[in-house]
Order: C-alpha cells, then sequence, then structure tokens
C-alpha cells in the first residue's frame, strides 16, 4: 500500500485478468530514474473468505521490483477507507467493517497486505491489443531487423509508431531466403567523414540484374549523401543513360538544397568517360575514382547496395511477386532506409538530417497487403486487387467519363 504512488501497477503478467498493451509509458520514481509500462488491465483480489475486490487500469510495469496499490485510487474509486499507524494498515468499507490489514515489512519500508488476508487470483487470460507489434514494423519498413526497429520506439526517432511489446517476434524465413550473402563487405567507415550536405556523394551503378524490369530496367545507379546517408535510387534502360540521368539529377538537388556538390566518389570503370570529366571540370565538382575492381574501397556505398537488396529480396518473396518487379521494389527499399535510423548517423535518420524534422511513418503498410481504390465521376467504381508496393498507383481512365487529370 503505497500513499505517494498515483496508480496500481504490478510486474506480473499473470496477476491480470484482462490486460491490454499499451506503447512504453515512462513512470518516474525516487532520485528522476524512470521504467517502463507495457500495459494495462484489470486484478481481481480475493481478501479474506468472501470478499472480493477488483483493482482497474493497474499498470504493467515488468522493470519493477514491487506490486504497489495506490492508496488515492483505491480510496477514491472504490470507496474504502485506508488507515495506518507506525507498524500497521487496514482497511475498512464504508459501513467501519474491516476488510484486510497488513504490517510494515521488507527492505523498501512499505505497508503489506498480509498473504492469509489478500492473495492474488492468477490467470493467464491476456487480451491483445490493436497495437502493431514488432512482425507487424518489421514488414511495414521492409524487413527491417528487430533490434533497429526497438531502438527507433524507445529513441522516438520516429512519430506515428505505436508498439505492441507483449509478443515475440518471430523467425523471419523471407529474411533468410532474402539477405544470403557470399561476400565480405565492410561495415567500418574509413576515413574523413563530410560536414555538410552534398559535400561528398557516393554513386555506383549496380551490374546488369538477371531478368529485365516490367518497365524496361537492366541497371540500377545507386547515390548516396556522406553526411545525412540519404540514398537516392535511379532505374537506367542502358549504361549510356547513366550520364544524363546523373545530371538532371544534380540539377534538381541543388536546386532544392540551395548547395552546390562538392566531390564525388565513383568506381573507375562503370561511369568514366571523356564527357563526365568535362563535365565536372565545368561544373568545379572534384571527381574521385576507387582502384578498379576494388569495391572494398567504396564500402559504406557496398554496404547500401547490400541492404537495398537484401530489403528487395526479402519484400519481393514475401508476397511472391515475379522477379521482373525488382526495380518498384528497390525504389520501395531506397524510401524506407529513409526512414530507419543507423548507428553510423548516431541513431538518427537518413530523413531528418536531410529535411531537418523526424518523419512520420504511420502511412505505412505492409508489402503484400489487399488495397481498394474508389474512383466517382457519375457513378462509383470500385476496384479491388491485391498490389505488392507501398506507394500510389495511378490508373489511367478512358472513355465517355475520362478527364485530362483522371488518374
Amino acid at each position: 500500500m503505497d500513499t505517494g504512488a498515483t496508480t496500481h501497477l504490478s510486474p506480473e503478467w499473470s496477476d491480470f485478468l484482462e490486460l491490454w498493451a499499451i506503447a512504453p509509458w515512462p513512470i518516474t520514481g525516487v532520485g528522476g530514474t524512470t521504467i517502463s509500462a507495457i500495459g494495462v488491465g484489470t486484478i481481481p483480489l480475493s481478501v479474506g473468505c468472501s470478499t472480493h475486490l477488483v483493482l482497474d487500469d493497474v499498470l504493467y510495469v515488468p522493470a519493477a521490483t514491487v506490486h504497489l496499490i495506490s492508496v488515492l485510487v483505491f480510496n477514491l474509486h472504490d470507496h474504502l477507507t485506508t488507515h495506518f499507524d507506525a507498524s500497521s494498515c487496514w482497511i475498512t468499507s464504508p459501513s467501519g467493517t474491516m476488510i484486510a490489514c497488513g504490517k510494515v515489512a521488507g527492505h523498501h519500508h512499505l505497508y503489506h497486505l498480509s498473504l492469509s488476508q489478500a492473495t492474488m487470483e492468477h490467470h493467464t487470460l491476456i487480451i491483445s491489443s490493436n497495437l502493431p507489434t514488432l512482425e507487424t514494423w518489421h514488414k511495414h519498413l521492409g524487413h527491417t531487423n528487430y533490434r533497429t526497429i526497438l531502438d527507433m520506439a524507445h529513441s522516438h526517432a520516429v512519430s506515428g509508431m505505436p508498439l505492441d511489446l507483449l509478443l515475440e517476434p518471430p523467425t523471419c524465413e523471407h529474411c533468410i531466403l532474402g539477405k544470403q550473402v557470399c561476400t565480405h563487405v565492410p561495415t567500418v567507415w574509413e576515413g574523413l567523414r563530410a560536414t555538410r550536405q552534398l559535400e561528398l556523394v557516393h554513386i555506383d551503378l549496380i551490374d546488369p540484374m538477371s531478368v529485365m524490369s516490367c518497365s524496361g530496367y537492366l541497371y540500377s545507379m545507386n547515390i548516396n549523401d556522406n553526411f545525412t546517408g540519404y540514398p537516392w535510387t535511379i532505374h537506367l534502360k542502358s549504361k549510356s543513360d547513366g550520364f544524363s540521368h546523373l545530371t538532371a539529377w544534380e540539377l534538381s538537388i541543388e536546386v532544392q538544397t540551395r548547395k552546390h556538390i562538392g566531390i564525388y566518389v565513383t568506381d573507375n570503370g562503370k561511369l568514366k568517360s571523356t564527357t563526365m570529366c568535362k563535365w565536372y571540370e565545368s561544373q568545379g565538382t572534384t571527381h574521385q575514382f576507387m582502384a578498379p575492381h576494388v569495391s572494398a574501397q567504396n564500402g559504406k556505398h557496398d554496404c547500401l547496395h547490400l541492404t537495398l537488396m537484401n530489403k528487395a529480396h526479402s519484400m519481393l518473396i514475401t508476397c511472391g511477386a515475379p522477379p521482373s518487379f525488382w526495380d518498384e521494389f528497390l525504389s520501395t527499399a531506397a524510401y524506407l532506409s529513409t526512414l530507419t535510423p543507423s548507428s553510423s548517423l548516431h541513431n538518427h535518420t537518413p530523413y531528418k538530417l536531410w529535411f531537418g524534422r523526424k518523419p512520420d511513418i504511420s502511412h505505412l503498410h505492409k508489402i503484400g497487403c489487399q488495397t481498394y481504390i474508389c474512383y466517382e465521376v457519375d457513378a462509383l467504381f470500385l476496384f479491388s486487387f491485391s498490389f505488392p508496393l507501398s506507394f500510389p498507383l495511378h490508373l489511367h481512365l478512358q472513355g465517355p467519363f475520362a478527364t485530362p487529370s483522371s488518374t
């Protein structure tokens, strides 16, 4: 029995008759220390032989070391009266009948209800909430590892991320299949880091895919800003398209940020040409080459490439999409990576470092979810289908109801 507690709490889930998961709720204790409640529910108490009490709105706090009954809540909501003296306490009904009693005990110096008169009724029923679980966010974020998701929730790196922590996440078979590797990619960045946006930009052209995409692409060019870690993925139909797409990207990004690109880092083969060298000189941009056929020198970018391909493979396997959709999944993986914190960025997201604000991820859905699209003109047409991607699908309508903006 605690006069200082503002709510009941228990560290044992088996105490609860009903239990709902909640987002981690910090509870401040003595000395400013905090522990988190991850559930709220109801605990029944059997007092004596025939008296039963029900504690409502009890917080489930696994890190707590004691069960606490808030005297304030107890007296206010249950219309009972609690009495104390130097060594004992007792609870009386409105009529003055004593219901339970206890004594000061333990190193916490709290008033404990005697076990002979007050015992917990243990139940194993848990009512889970509708909050997303670790597995749900794992799929929403393109098969990001569970540890990263927990860190995101605890550090509040993003908004719009409720999380149910009561269920253990299962092993993801799709990750096992989609993230297999046979070569080692360096995970430690060596050398100086950039100090501003676009000071150092990494570019890598991915080798041709084994299948052509539905849009006719065979190549993909990954661009990564060293300072923010923000990735872009540009798909190409041929290697020769790389230069024109890169110049268009540079113009767009410099207008957006009002900053000039300082150094490009590329390999010594795929993007090396006389035309590109002249263009770099005209722009006042430095072009740094890696040693030929030594991708480890661009380890940071290779790690990004590996991460994007792993996510894309896992998402593709999850929903059973054809391999020709690889370009769409790779673009989705790049977008989801901007919303995921990285230890190399001090647990910030690339989105926050690039735009200066935390991303909101409440709009995300798992890859492969069923989608319904409504389009209203003179009548209402309802289209129902399964689609593997999490970004908008454009419908082009023709006929008497079509307009130039009918998408």
